[in-house]
């Protein structure tokens, strides 16, 4: 073999190696360090929550955990209470809290079929589920009975609107997290991609600068649901749980708290929350 074309090999092959081990080190590992449970003392905490990662709201690399987690550590705290979230996929942390492997899942929208399940925490902020196109396609349709043929990535385990979700006609592309959909989506592999407005426009100036906001299209508002706290009713104590949240929240309501975690995390609702905060 020619040696300037094996040294270009392997220069190649070890530059693929190296990129392979950043995107390890910067994207897997402090995903499995979240998922590792054995990582931290739980003796050390009254109660354990499990959530995805879902910034702007909340997640393990946003600043004290995003407004949404700091919220229920503040308020657990004024009724001292310590408490911790764990981070992995949304379905796994819904369906384990759901069994009393967890005692609450974060950032779960208030479904009636799901109080068989869970106890709501009172609403801690608002999100809005819609359907995004990019303009380039020219996708019209505005109502989800325009969407037939049309090929949607959405994340696996999410309510976004009974109307939607039982669907039969519209074909789903699964995955684990809307920053995943929205690689599917801009490399063109689904059509459209059903998300929370305020987490796609997080995610897409972080991963893609050169794609602005301006170059999706909204085609369907599909629901406005409130996020909570959600207690499994398979533990004993979940009303206990219940009953120190909304103490402490209602504490935070009080010294007006919630306002100033609001400014500090430069979180705002699109949702009028008159005598709500």
């Amino acid at each position: 073999m020619n040696t300037e074309k094996y040294k270009y090999l392997i220069k190649v092959g070890v530059s693929s190696v190296i990129r392979s081990l950043i995107t390890i080190c910067f994207i897997y590992v402090p995903i499995s360090c979240a998922l590792d449970e054995s990582k931290f003392d739980k003796s050390k905490f009254d109660y354990i929550f499990a959530t995805e990662s879902w910034p702007p709201y909340y997640g393990h690399a946003m600043a004290d955990e995003g407004f949404v987690a700091e919220v229920i550590y503040e308020s657990y705290a004024r009724m001292g209470k310590k408490v911790h979230i764990i981070y992995t996929s949304w379905n796994r942390a819904f369906e384990r809290t759901k069994q009393g492997l967890y005692d609450g899942v974060v950032g779960i929208y208030y479904v009636p079929e799901r109080e068989a399940y869970f106890q709501y925490s009172s609403p801690i902020t608002y999100s809005v589920q819609s359907l995004f196109s990019l303009k380039s396609k020219g996708i019209n349709g505005s109502t989800v009975q325009d969407l037939l043929g049309y090929k949607v990535s959405v994340v696996r385990g999410y309510h976004y609107s009974n109307e939607f979700n039982n669907a039969p006609f519209i074909a789903k592309h699964e995955e684990v997290s809307t920053e995943k959909n929205l690689t599917m989506f801009l490399a063109g592999r689904v059509d459209l991609i059903a998300a929370d407005g305020r987490v796609l426009k997080y995610y897409l100036i972080r991963n893609y600068p050169k794609t602005t906001w301006h170059d999706l299209k909204k085609n369907v508002d599909l629901s406005t649901l409130s996020v909570h706290l959600g207690f499994p009713k398979k533990l004993s104590n979940y009303k206990v749980m219940y009953s120190e949240f909304e103490q402490g929240y209602n504490l935070l309501k009080k010294e007006n708290k919630i306002k100033d975690l609001r400014k500090k995390h430069e979180f705002y609702d699109f949702v009028v929350e008159s005598g709500r905060e």
